[in-house]
């Protein structure tokens, strides 16, 4: 399933592949707080049984560093004040469990005109995340428990002017 929402200067649209029962939707862009834009990025199990979800954060840059798109805890990190910012997360490893109907939600930042990024110019950045997920057992530790893997998509697009 994909939703879109949009805001004065980008359109998001979330879709997903390979993830079974679960259903993706994002929520419009909104101006965010020491940032440019943030959203939130639905994940609903829409199954009967419960799927257990591996930790999904990223913090990485689109469109050759023109924007920094980081959920929940995650963004931005710099050595020394002026310096290129360098994407980071420092939050505590947490996967997720899903009973049938639940959904979580995550928040989904983006920043621009940092230290050492571009300007927007191309006509969409795609941020394309891997998400493992499994019915058996709840993941225990980052990159162990096999599971199976499919992607959630988010990309954005810069209104015309």
């Amino acid at each position: 399933m994909a939703a879109a929402a949009s805001s004065p200067d980008l359109t998001v649209s979330a879709s997903a592949s390979g993830l079974g029962e679960l259903v993706v939707s994002s929520s419009p862009l909104a101006p965010a707080a020491n940032a440019w834009l943030a959203h939130k990025l639905t994940i609903t199990n829409g199954g009967k049984t419960t799927v257990y979800i591996d930790d999904v954060k990223v913090s990485q840059f689109l469109g050759g560093r023109e924007v920094l798109v980081g959920s929940d805890d995650c963004g931005y990190a710099s050595d020394t004040p002026g310096a290129p910012v360098q994407p980071a997360c420092q939050q505590p490893y947490r996967p997720t469990s899903l009973d049938p109907g639940k959904s979580t939600i995550l928040t989904v930042t983006l920043w621009r005109g940092l230290a050492g990024m571009s300007p927007i110019s191309g006509d969409r950045m795609v941020l394309s995340q891997p998400i493992r997920f499994r019915t058996d057992a709840a993941f225990t530790s980052p990159g162990g428990n096999a599971g199976a893997t499919g992607e959630i998509v988010l990309t954005y697009r810069p209104r015309a002017n």
